[in-house]
């Protein structure tokens, strides 16, 4: 059993040593102890109060082996009136009364070796014992003059880190116009504050907040550090804390300007929801101009890490903030906005103290600790795994108890509540309210073998006063009713400051609530929603029940709200000593507390030191783990697991790719070895081209001594006007080391966004943990191709896996397989979300290979078949509950047919499959899923995979990744299959391929041919093979369209369409075309040129035109090519008889390839050639002989050459050129390769107007209609009218474009078309101009 120990009596002693070192002098001294015993019952001289003198007695005098006398004993408390008038019970120290001794006369005896006083005084018995009964008064003398009650009234001295702090402001405000104190709660930071504004001498200091709870300490400890003495503060009068009253707000303008012009030093404290209402910074009200028109000494921003960060706070602050105003940040959980400071930091941390409390008794044994009245806080988890429904857990890893469904309340809404109300209860009481009121019984049953904060008298009187979290304002309404209905809760009173609506309580009225009712009852629960977590005294509050949040809650807001309860405080006379939190989500306190030290450790260098600071941690903070009567404090090593944890966490929502991943100084020390890796890596991750400069690694720029880091640490935190010669040339050194550890991190990316993947699919037992280096061999040699960037040899993957923190991916990945089993414990439609949710973290490896996102599986599959759909409308948000699209008979064709059978072509992650596989599961359960049991509905599952889908993949590890996607763990039978070099072989033989896949044998299927009613998908798009681009898509359109009797649905380039062969053969079967020019509009990071689109294909049936969505444009027509509505248009408008295409030279001339031409500076012909392949060579012009050029015939023509290489992509997203270079008109002897195009001319007079033609926006933009590509085909030219059809109506004078576009009466909308997708050229008939 746990002996909680919430708080101590103080008692006073007396006791004298009879030796001649001591004669005439008496120790006065002071102990605490626990006890149940009322003050009443603890008298003078008691034996409970001796036994506890004697055992701090005996720890003083063992050493010195003497013998004492106990003289006198008695409780050290008072009863102190207060400044508003209330009394409490409050302890007194020893050093009271040395001071009342001290003031009446006496001497105490001083340390000859220190020359500081002692507790031991030159007094008779008598005189100490008055002593004691003057400090019990209240009052600082004998003498009789003083005697009477006094009104309490602190004297407030700074501790040494609050004298420190103030003293190194001052300094950095010398430097910087900014300081963070980055100082934890209870630090005292408005009396630091407050005695920074007195020593600098400010006179106009404004103190803005988030929480105008907060006003409530600067307030009263202004006049702490003031007194009476001629300083203001100043709040804001309002009315309410968010109504605008123009005569208040006027009213608060002049207060402020008149304080100004009398020149009285004032501190003015605003919230910022107040200012943020102002017109000066955006807001609604013209208010608060005093206060912006102010020239500030000092503004002290409040709980700094909230209300801030928006473009309203920023507002507020900057204008607020004049060119001589120095800027003060306070905060005790600044997570958010650490690195934004260096030095301009002052930090105090809960260790900080507790150690510096613990390190004051040790040093000044007999002098007052400033630290003793700080409490010590306690951590204690429960688990309720056993002792509630496990319907309220997440059965992740991490799981934390769901609070919010746990704590669910009825609203009256179905479709929320997902049931009607039962009989007996009414909107607002608990869903669960049975398991809530066992819970309420579970923590205040009375049990003697309990550790739970209610469950005995002893215990209910320590935590007479606690602060409970709850999710949310109904749920608080709830609770508090059914705490004052029960009868284990029968003596506490119930404050409930979340409110009875939908709101809660403003943050001053909760506030004054709290105190009011602690002071008029004896016992209180104060249930918040929010209110109240930080900024806040309430000095009574012993204990925190954490009954809110999850595995993501915030530790910035975690730890402000369970220091709430750390407040110095008194309890029926004894003082503070302990605090506690209970958090009943074991794994999220521990994901916190692991989450704050990593944040607050960053620049930790190594596991030992971080091990270090966190055992100084849990060694000031326990943390125990309570399940039933069984208790255990975590250790270091288990907290560092946490910590770990939470890099994988960062790890798995990065898709590993994040710097956590690798060890922390991968990459700091380099050998040769290592460079070597690194070269050979580089060479496969990111290949360098002839004359590229390669991204390698300078292991020279990679080596640093311990203590050259350390002075760069020191630097990182300086003005660099402050730095040594020697702090420079670390802090460089460190930068360098920085950058190349960047470059390396680069190049394992390449690498590391891969293995996610890899994890989730491992033909593995969940049970076995996946090291890196199991990859080699469970990675099958085509999957390692298909997955691993293409050169990448298994043994330079070994090679590399020493940067990794092999405990932090190998967690990652044991994590991302964990909750995929764990979502197979979940209805169908959750373990949908799930899955998605799971690999929606994963990364596309490169552009070959691009994981189909959920979205555009939504998006494909809901345009075209219908189903039920995860998204809005828009295809931008998912929605709550997935919903059927319809797409009239369609639709019913296939999800209607019970014996449909679907195939997806080429699965990769089993997405397409999930969303065709939850279509028909939700019609087989009439879309009402939550009324069936989970093991019906997992049933109805699997039946539907196995009757429906089909699924092809090109690898091993593609089908167990789509296995894992559709079945999970389960080992259910799923209709995948892998083909060996599906690609390189099976694609080239269509029929056999057909054949294949339409045996039933294959998919271990009975009876005879099978047809699919549809095949779906997104295919390779290319092969890229000996640096050429196969387009395989165009195959796999072949196939799918073999093997189905009605529907085919894949996503492709649009290039497609301009295969006419495979177009004329689907083209009256093609019901609709969704085209997207630009390809970052359905694959975000891919750019597609010729643009990319899904279509719908109904083999069954003839259709005399297609539906065309062309991004937002619509219309009906049929297809000939890749033409969208505005090439379609233009087209339409141009109208010719003859083409330029008849004037392209049937000339075959050297190839640039191939590099035996001979050159001859003096040779007479001209020719356009490159001496170098590659992006290193260049074309320009070189002298041959005539009898070089393989086909002579056209040496002595006027020509125009333009060039065949551009960059002619389908998006319309910016301007383009087409071909690269300007056309130009080429003079006899003039010549080029066989890449460029020549258009055949007779003189020169027509050659120079055709090259002119050729640059204009009208001649590229039909050229564009078709080249959407990286090369213009020749029978591109065939869209281009001949200049003979206008050149006789061109006069000249006026600019080409515009003539062009009058005379083919081009329409507004075709011009802007132009005018927005091609670049102008402009002509120049000089050949130096290439």
């Amino acid at each position: 059993m746990i002996k909680y120990d919430v708080a101590k009596y103080n008692l006073i002693y007396i006791y004298a040593i009879d030796d001649d070192a001591h004669k005439g002098l008496l120790k006065i001294g002071q102990t605490s102890f626990s006890s149940s015993y009322s003050i009443a019952q603890l008298s003078p001289n008691c034996s409970t109060l001796n036994q506890n003198a004697h055992l701090r007695i005996q720890q003083q005098t063992k050493t010195a082996l003497v013998s004492y006398n106990l003289l006198y004993t008695e409780l050290a408390t008072r009863t102190i009136t207060m400044q508003d008038g209330s009394s409490q019970i409050q302890s007194f120290e020893d050093h009271d009364v040395h001071n009342v001794l001290l003031n009446s006369g006496f001497h105490s005896k001083k340390f000859v070796e220190s020359g500081k006083p002692s507790e031991w005084f030159e007094v008779d018995f008598d005189s100490a014992k008055k002593a004691i009964e003057t400090a019990k008064e209240g009052r600082t003398s004998l003498v009789p003059n003083n005697y009477g009650v006094s009104v309490y009234k602190p004297i407030i001295t700074l501790r040494r880190e609050q004298e420190e702090n103030v003293k190194y402001t001052i300094d950095i405000f010398k430097r910087y116009d900014t300081m963070l104190w980055d100082c934890k709660m209870r630090y005292g930071k408005t009396v630091t504050a407050y005695e920074l504004i007195k020593r600098q001498g400010y006179k106009k200091v404004i103190v803005i907040t988030h929480r105008p709870a907060v006003e409530d300490s600067w307030g009263s400890d202004h006049d702490l550090i003031f007194g009476d003495n001629n300083h203001l503060f100043i709040d804001k009068t309002q009315n309410t804390s968010y109504v605008y009253d123009d005569k208040i707000d006027y009213q608060n303008d002049c207060k402020l300007k008149q304080v100004i012009a009398d020149g009285t030093p004032f501190v003015y404290f605003a919230s910022i929801q107040d200012l943020r209402g102002s017109t000066r910074v955006g807001g609604k009200f013209n208010k608060n101009n005093a206060v912006f028109d102010t020239d500030w000494d000092l503004l002290i921003i409040d709980e700094a890490h909230e209300g801030t960060a928006t473009d309203l706070g920023d507002a507020v602050i900057n204008n607020i903030r004049k060119p001589n105003t120095k800027v003060l940040l306070l905060s005790g959980t600044p997570y958010n906005i650490l690195s934004d400071f260096g030095e301009n930091k002052y930090t105090w941390t809960y260790v900080d103290e507790q150690k510096a409390k613990k390190e004051w008794d040790e040093d000044h044994p007999d002098e007052r600790n400033p630290y003793e009245e700080l409490p010590k806080m306690n951590i204690f988890t429960f688990d309720l795994s056993e002792k509630i429904p496990t319907s309220y857990r997440y059965v992740t890893e991490d799981s934390a108890f769901n609070f919010r469904e746990f704590f669910r309340t009825w609203t009256g809404d179905k479709a929320k509540d997902f049931r009607e109300i039962p009989e007996g209860q009414t909107v607002g009481d608990f869903v669960y309210a049975d398991d809530v009121y066992d819970f309420l019984s579970l923590i205040s049953k009375d049990d003697p073998d309990s550790n739970y904060p209610f469950s005995t008298e002893e215990y209910r009187e320590m935590f007479a006063h606690t602060f409970w979290i709850v999710p949310g304002v109904k749920e608080a309404k709830a609770l508090s009713a059914m705490i004052q209905n029960h009868p284990n809760f029968k003596d506490f009173e119930v404050v409930n400051i979340a409110g009875d609506g939908d709101e809660e309580k403003p943050y001053d009225e909760a506030l004054a609530l709290v105190k009011s009712c602690i002071k008029s009852y004896p016992k209180t629960i104060t249930i918040s929603c929010g209110k109240l977590t930080t900024g806040v005294t309430v000095r009574e509050w012993t204990g925190i029940m954490m009954l809110s949040g999850s595995s993501t809650t915030s530790a910035q807001g975690y730890m402000q709200a369970i220091f709430r309860v750390q407040s110095p405080g008194y309890i029926n006379g004894k003082q503070k000593k302990n605090c506690y939190v209970f958090d009943f989500a074991p794994d999220r306190t521990l994901k916190v507390i692991a989450e704050v030290h990593r944040v607050t450790h960053k620049s930790s260098q190594s596991d030992e030191k971080a091990k270090s600071a966190l055992g100084e941690f849990i060694n000031f903070c326990p943390i125990i783990s309570v399940e039933g009567t069984v208790m255990r404090t975590y250790d270091v090593a288990e907290m560092m697991r946490q910590i770990k944890r939470i890099s994988v966490e960062t790890a798995i929502n990065s898709g590993f790719d994040d710097d956590t991943i690798y060890i922390a100084d991968a990459g700091m020390n380099l050998t040769e070895v290592d460079a070597e890796v690194l070269r050979k890596l580089s060479d496969v991750v990111s290949p360098k081209k002839k004359g590229q400069k390669q991204n390698e690694v300078d292991i020279n720029k990679t080596g640093m001594t311990d203590e050259q880091r350390k002075l760069a640490k020191k630097a990182e935190r300086k003005h660099k006007k402050d730095l040594t010669e020697e702090e420079k040339k670390a802090l460089e050194l460190y930068k360098q080391q920085k950058e190349e550890q960047k470059k390396l991190f680069n190049l394992l990316r390449a690498v590391s966004i891969r293995l996610p993947l890899l994890f989730y699919g491992a033909d593995a037992d969940i049970t076995q943990i996946i090291h890196l280096k199991d990859f080699v061999s469970i990675v099958d040699t085509e999957s390692w191709e298909e997955f691993m960037p293409k050169g990448l040899r298994q043994e330079l993957f070994l090679d590399i896996l020493k940067y990794y923190d092999e405990d932090v991916v190998v967690g990652a990945g044991l994590r991302i397989r964990k909750l995929a089993k764990a979502a197979d414990e979940l209805p169908p439609t959750l373990r949908a979300k799930r899955i998605v949710e799971i690999m929606s973290k994963f990364k596309n490896p490169d552009k070959e290979t691009v994981l189909t996102p959920w979205r555009v599986v939504n998006m494909h599959m809901g345009n075209t078949l219908g189903g039920y759909n995860f998204f809005d409308e828009q295809f931008q948000k998912e929605i709550d509950e997935p919903k059927f699209i319809d797409q009239g008979d369609v639709s019913a064709d296939l999800f209607l047919n019970t014996d449909a059978k679907i195939l997806e072509m080429n699965s990769k992650s089993g997405l397409y499959p999930l969303y065709l596989a939850y279509s028909f599961y939700m019609l087989n359960v009439s879309g009402n899923e939550r009324d069936l049991p989970l093991e019906e509905a997992q049933k109805i599952w699997f039946d539907t995979l196995d009757k429906h889908i089909y699924v092809l993949c090109k690898t091993k590890m593609a089908r167990m990744i789509t296995i894992r996607t559709l079945a999970g763990y389960s080992g259910k039978n799923v209709h995948a299959i892998y083909l060996p070099k599906l690609i390189e072989s099976w694609m080239k033989d269509i029929p056999r391929l057909s054949n294949k896949l339409t045996n039933p044998t294959v998919w271990n299927q009975g009876g005879d041919r099978m047809k699919f009613d549809a095949v779906v998908g997104n295919p390779p798009y290319q092969l890229t093979k000996n640096g050429n681009n196969e387009q395989i898509h165009f195959t796999f359109l072949e196939v799918a369209y073999n093997t189905t009797s009605h529907f085919v649905s894949l996503i492709q380039p649009l290039n497609w369409l301009n295969n006419s062969k495979l177009l004329d053969s689907v083209v009256d079967h093609v019901v609709n075309l969704y085209r997207y020019s630009d390809s970052k509009k359905v694959f975000s990071t891919v750019q597609i040129p010729s643009g990319v689109g899904f279509t719908l294909i109904d083999k069954s049936k003839h259709y005399e035109g297609t539906h065309i969505v062309d991004d937002n444009k619509e219309y009906f027509g049929k297809l000939s090519g890749n033409y969208n509505s505005d090439d379609l248009r233009i087209l339409e408008e141009v109208h010719f008889t003859k083409s330029i295409y008849d004037r392209i030279s049937k000339y075959v001339g050297h190839s640039n390839e191939d590099k035996s031409l001979v050159l001859n500076p003096n040779g007479e012909i001209k020719i356009w050639y490159k001496k170098e392949n590659g992006k290193a060579g260049k074309s320009s012009w070189y002298s041959v002989d005539r009898k070089s050029i393989p086909d002579g015939s056209i040496i002595d023509e006027w020509k125009v050459m333009i060039s065949n290489d551009g960059h002619a992509e389908a998006t319309d997203t910016k301007p383009q050129g087409i071909f690269n270079n300007v056309a130009v008109a080429l003079p006899p002897k003039y010549i080029t390769t066989n890449r460029p195009i020549l258009l055949m001319t007779s003189n020169q007079k027509e050659a120079e107007f055709i090259a002119d033609y050729a640059n204009t926006k009208f001649f590229r933009r039909l050229l564009h209609v078709e080249a959407k590509s990286n090369s213009i085909a020749k029978s591109t030219y065939k869209l281009v009218p001949d200049i003979t059809e206008f050149i006789d109506k061109y006069d000249g004078n006026e600019d080409l474009d515009v003539f062009l576009a009058r005379y083919f009466h081009l329409s507004e909308e075709t011009i802007n078309d132009i005018n927005r997708r091609i670049l102008p050229k402009k002509s120049d008939h000089s050949l130096n101009t290439l």
